[in-house]
């Protein structure tokens, strides 16, 4: 009878996870928001070298572990686990601030980012 791997680098379908692929994506991300490892780390309730040691690939990660590393980040686990190399819209830091702050804004702010953008647009035509 099998069982469910416990980490996700112990998976061994096609369906496995590149741990230093995954690191990466981790690495990119924490850059786009401006975390260093340990503002990371500590915002995951980690410790800084296991953080450091995922972002290098060098060790496995449980799916927990890996949804608090999703939320210090304030990105999906889905976008974390994208490791295919196609281009990730939340590479951008307009659409990454958008995606992970826009709930935090009122109506009326988010009318008036969107008159701002549509008049710089205007500009460009």
């Amino acid at each position: 009878m099998s069982t469910p791997a416990d980490t996700l680098g112990d998976m061994e379908d096609k369906e496995s996870i590149d741990r230093r692929k995954l690191g990466a994506r981790i690495k990119e991300f924490r850059g786009t928001i401006g975390l260093t490892q340990r503002e990371a780390a500590d915002k995951a309730a980690l410790s800084r070298s296991y953080w450091t040691q995922i972002e290098q690939g060098t060790k496995a990660t449980s799916f927990s572990t890996l949804v608090r590393i999703a939320d210090a980040l304030s990105v999906p686990v889905h976008r974390l686990v994208n490791t295919s190399g196609e281009e990730d819209d939340l590479a951008d830091p307009f659409t990454h601030f958008w995606a992970t702050s826009s709930d935090k804004l009122t109506d009326e702010d988010k009318h008036v980012l969107i008159a701002i953008a549509q008049q710089i647009l205007s500009k460009q035509g």
